[in-house]
């Protein structure tokens, strides 16, 4: 092994894969870190749980008991407590109701970890980040059109300062109308009428 770079011996891209969430006819299209050595189903960033769960429609749910995680340094981190069931898709394959557990991530949106991978008795091709899926999982058929959004998009917008501009002039000719219109506008009061009493008659 003496061909090896020793300057790319740490860091680089990690093994994600694009895929898609989904649900009542909306998705969101965003990427997971495929990784075996998470032991786990599959796990969420919390804020972007948060922001699927109104977009999508989706209920958070409570989980019947905390599970107690360990990180990376084998520090145990505060429990997870509840879960978002949500569609998969991952390379055309739809997955239904895919249970994820609500985490704090950091870097990343979502996880597919050793247990999501056993499930569906998939391999990692780590050198091509790609997935290897058996015969027995074939592209799922789909004619159903949804409206997409990006992950980026949904958890983090951004505004366009073009528009913005565009939106600050335009309440500021309505504003300028506004007063002019205002100052051509008479207000007409009708005159006052006096009243005289007619003198007394006379018997």
């Amino acid at each position: 092994m003496s061909d090896v770079d020793l300057g790319r011996l740490v860091g680089g891209r990690s093994c994600t894969i694009p895929c898609t969430l989904f649900r009542n006819g909306y998705q969101v299209l965003t990427s997971a870190l495929a990784d075996s050595g998470a032991n786990a189903f599959a796990l969420i960033d919390t804020q972007c749980a948060v922001k699927l769960a109104d977009f999508l429609n989706a209920p958070i749910e409570e989980l019947p008991k905390p599970i107690p995680i360990r990180g990376y340094n084998g520090r145990i981190g505060p429990p997870i407590t509840t879960i978002l069931r949500i569609h998969l898709r991952v390379d055309g394959r739809r997955q239904y109701n895919a249970p994820f557990l609500i985490t704090d991530l950091g870097s990343y949106d979502m996880i597919l970890g050793r247990k999501w991978l056993a499930y569906l008795g998939l391999q990692l091709d780590v050198r091509s980040r790609r997935l290897i899926w058996p015969e027995t999982l074939p592209p799922t058929p789909s004619f159903i059109r949804e409206i997409s959004i990006t992950m980026e998009n949904l958890v983090r917008p951004q505004i366009n300062t073009i528009y913005q501009a565009d939106a600050v002039r335009r309440d500021q000719a309505f504003e300028k109308d506004v007063q002019l219109d205002s100052q051509r506008i008479r207000i007409l009061r009708r005159p006052q009428t006096t009243y005289v009493t007619p003198p007394a008659l006379k018997t």
